[in-house]
């Protein structure tokens, strides 16, 4: 009986495993704008997801781990914007618990502000998110940069951001 016990928490753990080395969701940073005499940045990070798995919003609803951002390096006041997402229903007998999720590709567009007297921009992103399809595993990610400091516009990404402020 405990072999049969240790082989299934064995095979459990392993798939596990397995599942957590994938990379199925992929975080980039984003930046359209650098105002450098108003010392503000926007940008946004980028999560691509694979198919048929997903994350889940800030507030997850009925099931599943929240996404968060903590943001540290020389900046402040930054300002987070969270699309809205999608529904999920998860069936359990015959209660329906439905939870808020982003499928395929989400951006989270920010605005910031840079601390004066910088030479360069240093941005360093932890999230904390659980990556779904038929169970989810907690996951941590970081992305950052350090560029110099000068006025900076990437027209292709600031039209991309601001139509996800419209999300």
């Amino acid at each position: 009986m405990k072999i049969r016990i240790y082989s299934i928490l064995l095979l459990l753990f392993s798939c596990t495993q397995l599942c957590a080395e994938e990379e199925v969701a992929k975080f980039d940073l984003l930046i359209g704008k650098v105002n450098k005499a108003n010392l503000t940045i926007e940008g946004a990070i980028k999560v691509t997801i694979k198919p048929g798995w997903h994350i889940y919003y800030k507030d997850p609803g009925d099931f599943g781990l929240p996404t968060s951002f903590d943001c540290q390096g020389n900046i402040s006041n930054i300002d987070i914007h969270w699309s809205t997402p999608k529904d999920h229903e998860d069936k359990v007998g015959e209660v329906t618990f439905v939870s808020n999720i982003y499928e395929d590709m989400v951006l989270f567009p920010f605005k910031t502000n840079i601390i004066p007297n910088q030479e360069y921009v240093d941005i360093n992103f932890h999230i904390k998110y659980a990556i779904c399809k038929d169970r989810c595993i907690p996951k941590n990610a970081e992305i950052k940069t350090s560029q110099p400091l000068k006025d900076f516009m990437d027209s292709d990404i600031n039209k991309l951001i601001n139509e996800w402020y419209e999300k």
